[in-house]
C-alpha cells in the first residue's frame, strides 16, 4: 500500500479502489451476523457468512452501499435503533467457538459440541468471576479491564470474527480461573441452595448458547444439510 505504518492501511487510496475500509466493513456488519473463512471442500465458498436478514433490509434501505462518512453511519444508526439488536448477536458470536482452527475445514455443518460445551461453561464461569470480584478490584485493575474490552467492543458494528474479541476471550478466561478457584477453596462453605442456583444458571446458560449458536448456523448464505 506504499505506506510505512504498523497499522491497518484503511483510508481510501488508489490502491484500496478508492474506499475506506472501515467504511465498508459497517456496511457489511449491517446484514452479516459473523464472518469465518473457509479452506475446506464441503462448503461452496472460501468466504463464510452468516446473514442477518432484518440486517439485509437495512442494508436495502441505505441502497446496498458503502457508507460515505462516519457522520452518515452515525446518522443512519440514530433513525434505525433496531441495529442494535443485531449488534448483541455480533457479541455472542464474537464469543462462539465452534471449531478448534483459526480456519474451517470441512465437517462444516457438524461444529463441535463438545468443544462448545467448554466454551460455554469458560464463559459462564468467567462472568461469574467478573461479576462476583469486580467491585473488589483496584480502580486501576477496573480502568485497564475496560479499556482492553472496548477494543472488542469497537469491533461490533462490522462483520464480527471470532478473533477480533481475543482480549474479550483472555479476560473471560482469567476471571474464570479466578472463580473455579474461589468455588474450590469455599466448595464446603456453599449451602445447597447456592449450589442449586449456580447449577439452574449453568444449564440455562449453556441452553440458550446453544439455541443462538444453532440459530446462527442457520443464516448460512450457502446453507444445506448433509
Amino acid at each position: 500500500f506504499g505506506t510505512n505504518t504498523l497499522f491497518v492501511p484503511a483510508s481510501a487510496s488508489e490502491e484500496t479502489g478508492g474506499k475506506d475500509l472501515f467504511l465498508m466493513q459497517l456496511h457489511w456488519g449491517l446484514s452479516i451476523q459473523k464472518y469465518e473463512t473457509n479452506l475446506g471442500k464441503e462448503y461452496p465458498a472460501d468466504a463464510v457468512k452468516y446473514i442477518d436478514w432484518k440486517g439485509k433490509e437495512l442494508n436495502l434501505i441505505h441502497g446496498d452501499k458503502d457508507f460515505g462518512s462516519y457522520i452518515e453511519y452515525y446518522a443512519f444508526v440514530s433513525a434505525h435503533p433496531e441495529i442494535i439488536l443485531s449488534y448483541l448477536k455480533h457479541a455472542f458470536n464474537a464469543m462462539d467457538i465452534t471449531t478448534p482452527r483459526a480456519y474451517i475445514i470441512n465437517n462444516f455443518y457438524h461444529r463441535n459440541n463438545l468443544l462448545k460445551n467448554f466454551n460455554y461453561t469458560l464463559l459462564f464461569l468467567g462472568s461469574l468471576g467478573i461479576i462476583f470480584n469486580f467491585s473488589r478490584m483496584p480502580v486501576m485493575a477496573k480502568i485497564i479491564l475496560v479499556l482492553v474490552l472496548a477494543e472488542s467492543l469497537l469491533m461490533l458494528p462490522i462483520a464480527i470474527e471470532t478473533r477480533f474479541f481475543i482480549p474479550a476471550h483472555f479476560f473471560i478466561y482469567f476471571f474464570g480461573a479466578i472463580f473455579l478457584e474461589d468455588i474450590i477453596s469455599k466448595s464446603m462453605k456453599f449451602r445447597l441452595k447456592a449450589w442449586l442456583m449456580i447449577s439452574i444458571c449453568y444449564i440455562c446458560f449453556v441452553s440458550i448458547s446453544f439455541y443462538r449458536s444453532n440459530t446462527m448456523m442457520d443464516k448460512l448464505e450457502y446453507h444445506h444439510e448433509i
